[in-house]
């Protein structure tokens, strides 16, 4: 969700270089940007604890940057941008409200406030390090559609003619998923349909297992966990007629 606010800050202040901190596997979202956007990804392995994390300060502070947005609002964000803060560095950090959230969303006495979104929330962190940022976004591919790498055609048939529909059914807590019984008797209507192909988003082995059990019950569902890179399947996203998510990071994509 970062994705067209860190483009639409980019191409709005070409005089300026902009670096993204994320972890390797993140690259894919960020191919596409303008020239002064970079991106440097990080093994978040190499640096466990307190000691790792004062170690990835440094490396980041002898880098010379001149301001720090954080994106994030976790713990080893909270300590890289306090660390560059003791540093003297102009530091803004994204408001979460959390609290009003908590709120809005519990059982008893709710307190129901309109509540910015998150898009809103990152640019107001570019706002107030004095980057004013008008959203100015359209795909992460630009204004082209990609084309379907060969590996992927021979898993996905031709599209003309059919509704090609992805199904992300899992998500990191179990709250936030649709009851995986029912979700199969979803894809069962869907597959019913002649002019249907369903793919299947996940990650794991046992994500994996149940899309692959699907895969082999009906003949109009593919299973994509394990099978493509990330690049690969935003590709493949890009061509589908309706995506079906659970809250995952699926969702956002």
């Amino acid at each position: 969700m970062t994705v067209p606010v860190l483009y639409s800050v980019g191409k709005q202040y070409p005089m300026h270089e902009f670096t993204i901190l994320s972890k390797e596997n993140m690259a894919p979202l960020f191919g596409n940007m303008p020239a002064n956007v970079h991106f440097r990804g990080v093994n978040l392995e190499k640096y466990k604890g307190m000691v790792g994390l004062n170690n990835l300060f440094y490396e980041l502070y002898k880098e010379d940057y001149d301001a720090v947005a954080d994106l994030h609002d976790v713990i080893r964000t909270m300590f890289i941008r306090m660390a560059f803060k003791l540093k003297d560095k102009p530091v803004a950090s994204i408001e979460k409200s959390r609290m009003a959230k908590r709120a809005l969303a519990r059982k008893n006495n709710k307190i129901k406030t309109q509540l910015k979104g998150s898009i809103q929330r990152y640019v107001k962190v570019f706002d107030n390090l004095g980057y004013p940022v008008n959203l100015d976004f359209h795909s992460i591919f630009g204004d082209t559609l990609p084309d379907l790498p060969e590996d992927l055609k021979a898993s996905t048939g031709l599209h003309e003619g059919m509704h090609w529909i992805g199904v992300a059914p899992f998500a990191r807590h179990k709250g936030k998923i649709y009851p995986l019984e029912q979700m199969e008797k979803v894809l069962e209507i869907l597959n019913a349909q002649d002019n249907v192909r369903i793919f299947l988003f996940g990650s794991g082995r046992t994500e994996g297992q149940w899309c692959r059990n699907c895969e082999a019950q009906m003949k109009n569902v593919t299973s994509l966990v394990s099978r493509f890179e990330l690049k690969k399947e935003l590709i493949l996203m890009s061509h589908l007629d309706v995506m079906l998510s659970m809250d995952s990071a699926n969702m956002h994509l």
